[in-house]
């Protein structure tokens, strides 16, 4: 690759004296070639404060990548022309971040800038004739937050139980190899899960239009052949789910989220109070450093879409029984259910591998580190018990306040992708 030093006038270059103490006083730019967002353009108005605003400027594609370094002058080599120069005692403030640089085009009457004295470690700088040609934007490693979903505000009346899904389509723009989960949800949220969404060929779908806030067909129930996919869960204010980093071999599992993956998150709100409540939930996923190897992981969904619970039931079971790739590994195994159930049970054969008594909190299991969960039998039982106080029947449904449900999720690997078993079935 390339490089090209750029003295950057806001961020200039620091004496001997000042790297000593700040060693990364300068930016060092590369050319770069753009492997995707080839076709990158936009419209952007530029306010340089002191120097003037340029509105209306046509933004390129990157040609720049810069980031924090040091530039120190080797004795003897500084000359203008043929006078010699020594490097200027100059104290700066470090660089900090990496930029990445665009090509910009102003209109003739507002890209120039008045005449400008700077000065750096290598002199004062008299610059005339200013024109916009670039513009550079703070850049983070793709190891911090990835990607962020915001759902909207959504006012919650009095003594409400619904659920609202929110749709949207991830902002990635590559493959996100995805090693952490956050999220954050305001008290009316008890329970916020995030799907992607794909047909029956495993193609990614929309179920609805990116950007929709609805409680209608809300769930797994109302899929129709949109297949949904569980992804992360949280059932706290604030909960995030860390993939393990060794798999047995060394690598971390990470698992991945294809550009633009389309998906919805699922809220449980439920406002107690005598008072209107606002209900919103944000999750952030954080990835593995570019370049890093990994094993792939996915999650394994299952459904059971057959309950009926008799009215007046105690302990109503409710089981399915799904197929498990042979060798496959686990290394978090859980369950879903609504305010009927009294137990959820998950089963390889007759080994229990996980138990919960709380619906509303199931807790998990989880292995960060060998020896992960197996199933010797290639088939993952879950089972869901059930008490029916009411005088009707219950079937399984989306609506946490009249349907009941009954799931198990498991994270396995080696895997090719998420894999849906329904009723028994393998989609």
């Amino acid at each position: 690759m390339r490089t090209l030093l750029l003295l950057v006038l806001s961020l200039t270059l620091g004496a001997r004296e000042a790297r000593a103490q700040d060693p990364t006083d300068t930016l060092q730019c590369y050319k770069v070639t753009n492997a995707n967002l080839k076709k990158l353009k936009g419209i952007v108005d530029l306010d340089a404060p002191g120097l003037g605003l340029a509105p209306g400027c046509k933004l390129a594609k990157a040609t720049h990548y810069c980031v924090p370094g040091t530039a120190e002058v080797q004795p003897g080599t500084l000359f203008d022309g043929r006078i010699p120069l020594e490097p200027d005692p100059f104290e700066t403030t470090p660089s900090g971040e990496a930029r990445v640089c665009y090509k910009v085009a102003c209109p003739k009457t507002v890209s120039g800038a008045p005449d400008q004295l700077a000065q750096d470690a290598f002199g004062v700088h008299e610059f005339t004739r200013l024109r916009t040609q670039m513009v550079c934007a703070p850049a983070t490693s793709p190891s911090d937050a990835f990607f962020r979903i915001v759902t909207p505000e959504i006012e919650i009346p009095p003594f409400q139980e619904i659920a609202y899904c929110y749709y949207f389509r991830t902002p990635n723009n590559v493959t996100a190899a995805v090693r952490r989960f956050s999220s954050t949800q305001t008290p009316a949220v008890r329970q916020a899960v995030l799907f992607t969404t794909a047909n029956l060929q495993g193609d990614p779908v929309e179920k609805m239009s990116p950007g929709t806030l609805s409680a209608a067909n809300c769930g797994i129930a109302a899929g129709g052949s949109v297949i949904p996919h569980w992804v992360y869960a949280a059932h706290a204010p604030s909960e995030e789910l860390t993939l393990p980093v060794d798999d047995g071999t060394g690598k971390p599992l990470a698992l991945e989220v294809a550009p633009n993956t389309p998906g919805f998150v699922r809220m449980h709100i439920f406002n107690p109070t005598e008072e209107p409540i606002t209900a919103q939930v944000t999750i952030e996923a954080q990835t593995l450093e570019l370049g890093t190897e990994y094993t792939k992981t996915a999650p394994l969904t299952t459904y059971n879409s057959s309950i009926s619970i008799p009215s007046g039931a105690i302990s109503d079971v409710e089981s399915q029984t799904c197929a498990v790739d042979p060798g496959a590994m686990f290394w978090r195994l859980t369950t879903n259910a609504h305010k009927q159930a009294v137990e959820t049970e998950i089963h390889d054969g007759g080994t229990l591998l996980f138990e919960s008594t709380n619906w509303e909190q199931p807790g998990a299991e989880e292995r960060s580190a060998p020896p992960f969960a197996t199933f010797s039998t290639n088939q993952i039982t879950y089972t869901c018990r059930y008490d029916n106080p009411s005088n009707r029947i219950i079937t399984s449904g989306d609506s946490f306040a009249t349907d009941e449900s009954c799931m198990a999720i498991g994270y396995f690997f080696p895997a090719d992708g998420p894999q849906f078993c329904y009723d028994g079935f393998t989609l």
